[in-house]
Protein backbone atom coordinates (compact mmCIF):
# COMPACT_ATOMS: atom_id res chain seq x y z
CA UNK A 1 0.00 0.00 0.00
CA UNK A 2 2.29 2.46 -1.63
CA UNK A 3 -0.49 5.66 -0.03
CA UNK A 4 -0.24 4.47 3.69
CA UNK A 5 3.63 3.77 3.20
CA UNK A 6 4.18 7.79 1.96
CA UNK A 7 1.74 9.06 4.69
CA UNK A 8 3.64 6.97 7.52
CA UNK A 9 6.82 8.45 6.30
CA UNK A 10 5.70 12.07 6.07
CA UNK A 11 4.51 11.77 10.08
CA UNK A 12 7.93 10.33 10.92
CA UNK A 13 9.53 13.26 8.92
CA UNK A 14 7.00 15.76 11.20
CA UNK A 15 9.07 14.18 13.80
CA UNK A 16 12.58 14.08 12.46
CA UNK A 17 12.52 16.71 9.19
CA UNK A 18 16.37 15.38 8.19
CA UNK A 19 15.68 11.80 7.76
CA UNK A 20 17.53 10.83 5.03
CA UNK A 21 16.48 7.15 5.01
CA UNK A 22 12.82 8.75 5.89
CA UNK A 23 13.22 10.63 2.16
CA UNK A 24 15.05 7.89 0.61
CA UNK A 25 11.94 5.45 1.38
CA UNK A 26 9.47 8.15 0.41
CA UNK A 27 11.24 8.39 -2.68
CA UNK A 28 10.97 4.68 -3.93
CA UNK A 29 7.48 4.83 -2.96
CA UNK A 30 6.84 8.30 -4.62
CA UNK A 31 8.07 6.36 -7.73
CA UNK A 32 6.46 3.20 -7.51
CA UNK A 33 3.64 5.55 -8.10
CA UNK A 34 4.31 6.96 -10.63
CA UNK A 35 4.24 10.58 -9.29
CA UNK A 36 8.11 11.68 -10.60
CA UNK A 37 8.14 15.21 -9.41
CA UNK A 38 7.45 13.84 -5.35
CA UNK A 39 9.90 11.20 -6.03
CA UNK A 40 12.53 13.82 -7.65
CA UNK A 41 12.23 15.88 -4.68
CA UNK A 42 12.51 13.64 -2.47
CA UNK A 43 15.58 11.57 -3.85
CA UNK A 44 17.40 15.17 -3.75
CA UNK A 45 16.57 16.04 -0.55
CA UNK A 46 18.41 12.54 0.25
CA UNK A 47 21.68 13.17 -1.56
CA UNK A 48 21.30 16.88 0.36
CA UNK A 49 21.13 15.05 3.52
CA UNK A 50 23.55 12.22 2.51
CA UNK A 51 25.94 12.67 -0.80
CA UNK A 52 27.08 9.25 -0.15
CA UNK A 53 23.75 7.65 -0.69
CA UNK A 54 23.69 5.03 -3.48
CA UNK A 55 20.50 4.06 -3.51
CA UNK A 56 19.26 7.54 -4.19
CA UNK A 57 21.59 8.06 -7.11
CA UNK A 58 20.27 4.68 -8.19
CA UNK A 59 16.24 5.75 -8.33
CA UNK A 60 17.61 8.99 -9.55
CA UNK A 61 18.81 7.16 -12.34
CA UNK A 62 15.50 5.45 -13.13
CA UNK A 63 13.39 8.57 -12.37
CA UNK A 64 15.52 10.35 -15.40
CA UNK A 65 15.47 7.67 -17.48
CA UNK A 66 11.63 7.50 -17.32
CA UNK A 67 11.14 11.28 -17.58
CA UNK A 68 13.21 11.03 -21.05
CA UNK A 69 16.49 12.83 -20.01
CA UNK A 70 19.10 9.24 -20.92
CA UNK A 71 22.04 11.41 -20.43
CA UNK A 72 21.53 12.30 -16.94
CA UNK A 73 20.18 8.76 -16.34
CA UNK A 74 23.31 7.68 -17.07
CA UNK A 75 25.50 10.48 -14.58
CA UNK A 76 23.35 8.93 -11.82
CA UNK A 77 24.07 5.76 -12.14
CA UNK A 78 27.82 6.68 -12.70
CA UNK A 79 27.52 8.10 -9.47
CA UNK A 80 25.75 4.96 -7.93
CA UNK A 81 28.68 3.06 -9.10
CA UNK A 82 31.38 5.55 -7.71
CA UNK A 83 30.18 4.82 -4.31
CA UNK A 84 28.85 1.09 -4.26
CA UNK A 85 30.58 -0.36 -6.89
CA UNK A 86 29.00 -3.37 -6.11
CA UNK A 87 25.53 -2.49 -6.45
CA UNK A 88 24.01 -5.22 -8.95
CA UNK A 89 20.95 -3.19 -9.86
CA UNK A 90 23.15 -0.02 -10.77
CA UNK A 91 25.13 -2.27 -13.00
CA UNK A 92 22.06 -3.69 -14.66
CA UNK A 93 20.18 -0.45 -15.22
CA UNK A 94 23.73 0.91 -16.67
CA UNK A 95 24.41 -1.99 -18.95
CA UNK A 96 20.86 -1.99 -20.43
CA UNK A 97 20.72 1.68 -20.70
CA UNK A 98 23.88 1.81 -22.52
CA UNK A 99 22.65 -0.75 -24.59
CA UNK A 100 19.42 1.54 -25.52
CA UNK A 101 21.52 4.40 -26.70
CA UNK A 102 23.89 2.61 -28.24
CA UNK A 103 21.23 1.11 -31.28
CA UNK A 104 17.65 3.02 -30.54
CA UNK A 105 16.88 0.60 -33.16
CA UNK A 106 17.91 -2.73 -30.92
CA UNK A 107 15.08 -1.74 -28.80
CA UNK A 108 11.88 -2.11 -31.08
CA UNK A 109 13.72 -4.76 -32.59
CA UNK A 110 13.93 -6.40 -28.76
CA UNK A 111 10.33 -5.03 -28.32
CA UNK A 112 8.67 -6.87 -31.03
CA UNK A 113 10.42 -10.22 -30.57
CA UNK A 114 9.69 -10.48 -26.71
CA UNK A 115 6.19 -9.73 -27.49
CA UNK A 116 6.19 -12.76 -29.87
CA UNK A 117 7.60 -14.87 -28.13
CA UNK A 118 5.34 -14.56 -25.20
CA UNK A 119 2.71 -15.17 -27.48
CA UNK A 120 3.62 -18.26 -29.41
CA UNK A 121 4.03 -21.50 -27.77
CA UNK A 122 5.93 -22.44 -30.74
CA UNK A 123 8.91 -20.04 -30.29
CA UNK A 124 8.67 -20.60 -26.85
CA UNK A 125 11.12 -21.19 -25.43
CA UNK A 126 14.78 -21.45 -26.76
CA UNK A 127 16.47 -24.53 -26.62
CA UNK A 128 20.00 -25.05 -27.09
CA UNK A 129 22.99 -27.56 -26.55
CA UNK A 130 26.37 -27.64 -24.55
CA UNK A 131 28.55 -30.49 -23.74
CA UNK A 132 28.98 -31.25 -20.09
CA UNK A 133 32.07 -31.69 -18.18
CA UNK A 134 31.35 -34.64 -15.53
CA UNK A 135 34.34 -33.65 -13.64
CA UNK A 136 32.42 -30.25 -13.23
CA UNK A 137 29.64 -32.03 -11.70
CA UNK A 138 31.56 -33.91 -9.00
CA UNK A 139 33.10 -30.58 -8.14
CA UNK A 140 29.62 -29.27 -7.56
CA UNK A 141 28.83 -31.62 -5.24
CA UNK A 142 31.86 -30.17 -2.72
CA UNK A 143 30.10 -26.92 -2.60
CA UNK A 144 28.17 -25.30 0.04
CA UNK A 145 24.47 -24.84 -0.26
CA UNK A 146 22.17 -22.54 1.17
CA UNK A 147 20.28 -23.25 3.92
CA UNK A 148 16.98 -24.11 2.53
CA UNK A 149 14.76 -23.76 5.99
CA UNK A 150 15.79 -20.44 6.34
CA UNK A 151 15.56 -18.95 3.26
CA UNK A 152 12.22 -17.89 1.05
CA UNK A 153 13.37 -19.38 -1.92
CA UNK A 154 11.54 -21.39 -4.90
CA UNK A 155 13.42 -24.18 -4.51
CA UNK A 156 12.12 -26.75 -1.67
CA UNK A 157 12.18 -30.19 -0.35
CA UNK A 158 14.70 -32.31 -0.80
CA UNK A 159 17.46 -30.48 -2.81
CA UNK A 160 20.94 -28.40 -2.40
CA UNK A 161 20.68 -25.02 -4.08
CA UNK A 162 23.45 -22.39 -3.92
CA UNK A 163 23.58 -18.43 -3.73
CA UNK A 164 22.89 -16.53 -6.14
CA UNK A 165 26.64 -15.34 -6.50
CA UNK A 166 27.60 -18.73 -7.90
CA UNK A 167 29.57 -17.74 -10.76
CA UNK A 168 31.69 -14.88 -8.85
CA UNK A 169 32.19 -17.27 -5.84
CA UNK A 170 33.56 -20.28 -7.72
CA UNK A 171 35.17 -17.98 -10.88
CA UNK A 172 37.91 -20.98 -11.61
CA UNK A 173 36.02 -23.62 -11.66
CA UNK A 174 33.00 -21.75 -13.77
CA UNK A 175 34.76 -19.35 -16.16
CA UNK A 176 34.57 -21.70 -19.38
CA UNK A 177 30.83 -21.97 -18.81
CA UNK A 178 30.29 -18.87 -18.14
CA UNK A 179 31.89 -17.56 -20.82
CA UNK A 180 29.91 -20.29 -23.19
CA UNK A 181 26.70 -19.37 -21.59
CA UNK A 182 27.25 -15.58 -22.67
CA UNK A 183 28.33 -16.86 -26.18
CA UNK A 184 24.93 -18.90 -26.44
CA UNK A 185 23.08 -16.43 -25.30
CA UNK A 186 24.42 -13.44 -27.15
CA UNK A 187 23.62 -15.85 -30.20
CA UNK A 188 20.12 -16.54 -29.50
CA UNK A 189 18.92 -13.40 -28.67
CA UNK A 190 20.92 -10.71 -31.19
CA UNK A 191 22.58 -8.71 -28.78
CA UNK A 192 25.31 -8.44 -25.95
CA UNK A 193 24.39 -9.60 -22.78
CA UNK A 194 24.70 -8.65 -19.15
CA UNK A 195 24.89 -11.90 -16.59
CA UNK A 196 23.84 -11.30 -13.09
CA UNK A 197 22.29 -13.97 -10.95
CA UNK A 198 23.72 -17.87 -11.21
CA UNK A 199 23.34 -20.97 -8.93
CA UNK A 200 23.56 -24.34 -9.25
CA UNK A 201 20.49 -26.40 -7.77
CA UNK A 202 20.50 -30.57 -7.14
CA UNK A 203 17.39 -31.92 -7.10
CA UNK A 204 16.98 -35.39 -5.54
CA UNK A 205 13.71 -37.39 -4.87
CA UNK A 206 11.21 -35.04 -3.48
CA UNK A 207 13.01 -31.59 -4.69
CA UNK A 208 10.47 -29.13 -6.19
CA UNK A 209 10.56 -25.84 -7.33
CA UNK A 210 7.23 -23.99 -6.77
CA UNK A 211 5.59 -21.90 -9.13
CA UNK A 212 7.69 -18.49 -9.74
CA UNK A 213 9.03 -16.01 -12.76
CA UNK A 214 12.31 -14.39 -11.99
CA UNK A 215 11.52 -10.82 -13.09
CA UNK A 216 13.22 -8.31 -11.33
CA UNK A 217 11.77 -5.80 -8.85
CA UNK A 218 12.33 -2.76 -10.89
CA UNK A 219 9.88 -3.59 -13.81
CA UNK A 220 7.48 -2.89 -11.76
CA UNK A 221 8.25 1.05 -11.54
CA UNK A 222 6.04 2.55 -14.07
CA UNK A 223 7.85 3.45 -17.05
CA UNK A 224 10.58 1.12 -16.70
CA UNK A 225 8.86 -1.84 -18.76
CA UNK A 226 12.34 -1.83 -21.10
CA UNK A 227 13.94 -3.61 -17.36
CA UNK A 228 11.21 -6.42 -17.84
CA UNK A 229 11.19 -6.62 -21.58
CA UNK A 230 15.04 -7.26 -21.73
CA UNK A 231 15.38 -10.00 -18.74
CA UNK A 232 15.70 -13.21 -19.16
CA UNK A 233 16.57 -16.62 -17.77
CA UNK A 234 19.00 -19.40 -18.76
CA UNK A 235 19.01 -23.12 -17.55
CA UNK A 236 21.66 -25.53 -18.33
CA UNK A 237 20.78 -29.59 -17.40
CA UNK A 238 24.19 -31.19 -16.51
CA UNK A 239 22.51 -34.67 -15.29
CA UNK A 240 18.75 -34.99 -15.75
CA UNK A 241 19.00 -38.19 -13.04
CA UNK A 242 15.93 -40.54 -14.27
CA UNK A 243 13.26 -39.73 -16.36
CA UNK A 244 11.02 -43.26 -15.78
CA UNK A 245 9.01 -42.23 -13.10
CA UNK A 246 5.41 -39.81 -12.49
CA UNK A 247 7.29 -36.88 -11.38
CA UNK A 248 10.24 -36.89 -14.23
CA UNK A 249 11.22 -33.25 -13.91
CA UNK A 250 9.31 -32.00 -16.34
CA UNK A 251 10.20 -27.70 -16.49
CA UNK A 252 6.54 -26.90 -16.58
CA UNK A 253 5.37 -23.25 -17.76
CA UNK A 254 2.24 -21.46 -17.14
CA UNK A 255 -0.40 -19.04 -19.86
CA UNK A 256 -0.31 -20.40 -22.50
CA UNK A 257 0.62 -24.13 -20.37
CA UNK A 258 3.95 -25.87 -21.76
CA UNK A 259 6.11 -28.58 -20.81
CA UNK A 260 9.19 -29.83 -21.19
CA UNK A 261 11.70 -33.00 -20.58
CA UNK A 262 14.91 -31.35 -20.28
CA UNK A 263 17.62 -33.75 -21.95
CA UNK A 264 21.53 -34.20 -20.57
CA UNK A 265 23.43 -30.73 -21.77
CA UNK A 266 20.41 -28.72 -22.88
CA UNK A 267 20.37 -25.26 -22.59
CA UNK A 268 16.15 -23.41 -22.22
CA UNK A 269 16.55 -19.74 -22.16
CA UNK A 270 13.19 -17.87 -21.89
CA UNK A 271 11.42 -14.61 -20.77
CA UNK A 272 11.78 -14.01 -17.09
CA UNK A 273 8.34 -13.07 -16.62
CA UNK A 274 7.53 -16.04 -17.31
CA UNK A 275 5.81 -18.12 -14.70
CA UNK A 276 7.62 -21.71 -14.43
CA UNK A 277 7.61 -24.91 -11.80
CA UNK A 278 9.53 -28.50 -11.49
CA UNK A 279 8.49 -31.45 -9.73
CA UNK A 280 11.02 -34.44 -9.69
CA UNK A 281 11.08 -38.08 -7.85
CA UNK A 282 13.72 -39.64 -9.54
CA UNK A 283 16.34 -41.98 -7.22
CA UNK A 284 19.17 -40.18 -9.38
CA UNK A 285 20.01 -36.72 -8.78
CA UNK A 286 18.92 -33.58 -11.14
CA UNK A 287 21.74 -31.37 -11.48
CA UNK A 288 21.60 -28.15 -13.32
CA UNK A 289 22.73 -24.18 -13.28
CA UNK A 290 21.16 -21.18 -13.59
CA UNK A 291 21.29 -17.54 -14.89
CA UNK A 292 19.12 -14.90 -14.91
CA UNK A 293 20.65 -12.21 -17.79
CA UNK A 294 19.51 -9.08 -19.60
CA UNK A 295 19.65 -8.08 -23.12
CA UNK A 296 22.26 -4.84 -23.89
Amino acid sequence: NLSRVIESVDRALALEPNSAKAYLLKGIASLEKGELSEAKDSLLCVTALNGRSSEAYKYLGILFYIKGDLGQSLKALEKALEIDANCKDSMVIKAVLEGLSRDDKAQGSIRGWFSNLLSSPREFPIELERHVEKNFVRELYELEGVDLARRDLPTKGNAKTSDFSFFERNQQLTDSLRRDLIDLAEKAIGTKVYFEDSWFTILRGGGYVTKHHHLSPLAKIPGLDVIGERQFALVYYLDIGDQGGDEPGFLEFYDPSYKLLPSEGKVVIFPAARYHSVKYNGVRDRVMVGVNFWST
